[in-house]
């Protein structure tokens, strides 16, 4: 008689869990740098043409030429809460104006000076603030708005140029901060003004 005894060797391994957790709702600190608003600075010793937008939503946008500045492309437009144009031998013409839009905020503003040559601006919405739009030849100047034409908080106002054409959809200026214009004395200067308000 044979009896065979089996024996088992059991391993019992200890198998621990830990569980941690961490604060994800801790507040995180985020610092940006660089400046609070964009710029925009060309110059040229030739003429700029506009083929496209030049956007700027927050800042000054400078385009400034010893030539003349020319919108070239159906969708080219000027943005900027400060938008300053200098040119030598014009800005935009009667049949292909600037276009521009400059910011709604209180403190935006437009400078379009040139030397010689026409100068013409077409804000494409709202209201314009004008710091100064001006000829010094004597040639002719117009600007359209939209909305209204006001005078930039902290300037001028001028409108100067040989015959001028202000096309408003609401008001130009106001009885407490009126328009400053400055018109030539040719016969062919005249002033032409339609507002879409008083």
């Amino acid at each position: 008689h044979l009896s065979i005894r089996r024996q088992r060797q059991m391993c019992i391994r200890d198998r621990h869990i830990f569980t941690h957790t961490v604060e994800a709702d801790r507040p995180i600190d985020i610092e940006f740098i660089g400046n609070s608003e964009g710029s925009i600075d060309i110059d040229s010793n030739g003429s700029v043409y506009l083929a496209g937008p030049v956007t700027n939503p927050t800042g000054t946008t400078r385009i400034s030429t010893t030539e003349s500045i020319v919108q070239t492309g159906a969708g080219a437009v000027v943005t900027g809460q400060r938008v300053e144009l200098t040119a030598g031998t014009g800005i935009g013409s009667k049949t292909t104006p600037i276009t521009t839009d400059i910011s709604e905020e209180i403190d935006a503003s437009l400078r379009a000076a040139t030397v010689a040559g026409q100068v013409y601006i077409d804000e494409r919405f709202g209201d314009l603030r004008i710091d100064e739009v001006s000829t010094g030849s004597g040639a002719n100047a117009g600007v359209t708005s939209q909305g209204s034409m006001y005078v930039a908080g902290g300037y001028e106002g001028l409108v100067k140029g040989g015959a001028i054409t202000l096309t408003a959809g609401a008001a130009v200026g106001s009885s407490a901060d009126p328009v400053i214009l400055d018109a030539g004395v040719l016969p062919a200067d005249k002033l032409n003004i339609t507002a879409g308000d008083d």
